[in-house]
């Protein structure tokens, strides 16, 4: 999150999103904060781009 709020990273990639967060919350907001800085967040294994 630091490298994304740095404007240093364009796209996370994760192979599941259990990988990503704790819970729905903590992905939620995580993601959301990924959205506002423009950034791509995909996961691999689900259909999530």
């Amino acid at each position: 999150m630091d490298a994304a709020r740095r404007r240093e990273i364009d796209v996370v990639l994760v192979w599941k999103l259990d990988r990503w967060g704790r819970s729905i919350h903590d992905l939620f907001m995580t993601m959301k904060e990924l959205t506002d800085l423009d950034v791509i967040f995909v996961s691999l294994t689900e259909a999530l781009i």
